[in-house]
């Protein structure tokens, strides 16, 4: 039956994982099959990341979630398996995101995929497109919002990173403890940008530190007109230096 060929075949795989190809190969019909049997699944799905497939390991792997979702706890422990082995891809914990995502947990999906914004090794073109796929599924998530400003900091473009940590600072949500040190980080390279000197100063209020956050104002001319009435009317009503 099904489960006696997915144990002898994963105690093949575990003895010589060159076999690999040869199980996807025996086992090519019931992968096609939509309700094929979730042990063959998982021997599939392994022997797919033993031979490099790693796509196909992935695709395995959510189709078995999706067959069974009592399965999330292991099909998560085989993804972060693949992500260890696999640190240059973003499939697997893509991957995983999606399934948390599935799973209803929004915030846990959305935390792996704003931890990864800021990780370099991968190209910013894929970071990018991974980042606006979940800001889509999950639009009031302020940390997708700040891992998107990243990119474009990293690209030079500090008027659409600006604009992406003006919408993120309207949300509940905002992290700042990632926040504050990434517009930190991009005004070393334009000291003189007068929105993110602004939501720099924003940012400083927020975290208490209020000296520094009237230090880090912008000159007036640096702003919109909009944006200057808007911090006069703020100032007015804030506490003045020492006070």
């Amino acid at each position: 039956d099904a489960e006696s060929a997915a144990r002898n075949y994963d105690r093949a795989l575990r003895l010589e994982p060159t076999v690999a190809d040869r199980i996807l190969s025996d086992v090519a019909v019931e992968l096609e099959s939509p309700h094929g049997s979730v042990p063959l699944l998982y021997v599939a799905a392994r022997a797919a990341r033993h031979a490099g497939k790693l796509e196909q390991c992935c695709q395995l792997l959510t189709n078995i979630y999706s067959q069974d979702v009592e399965e999330f706890g292991r099909v998560s422990a085989e993804l972060r398996k693949s992500a260890e082995e696999n640190p240059q891809d973003l499939l697997p914990p893509r991957t995983t995101a999606r399934i948390l995502l599935a799973h209803k947990e929004a915030e846990a999906a959305a935390n792996i995929i704003s931890e990864l914004a800021g990780n370099e090794s991968h190209p910013v073109e894929s970071r990018r497109a991974m980042l606006r796929e979940f800001h889509q599924r999950i639009p009031d998530h302020a940390g997708l919002l700040v891992g998107l400003a990243r990119l474009h900091g990293e690209t030079a473009e500090l008027d659409q990173a600006a604009e992406l940590l003006w919408d993120a600072l309207g949300r509940e949500n905002l992290p700042h403890e990632t926040a504050l040190p990434l517009v930190a980080e991009l005004l070393e390279d334009a000291p003189e940008h007068g929105e993110l000197r602004l939501i720099h100063h924003d940012l400083l209020l927020l975290a208490g530190r209020i000296d520094e956050a009237l230090d880090a104002l912008p000159e007036p001319g640096a702003l919109s007109n909009d944006r200057q009435e808007a911090l006069s009317e703020r100032l007015a009503a804030a506490p003045r230096r020492g006070h």
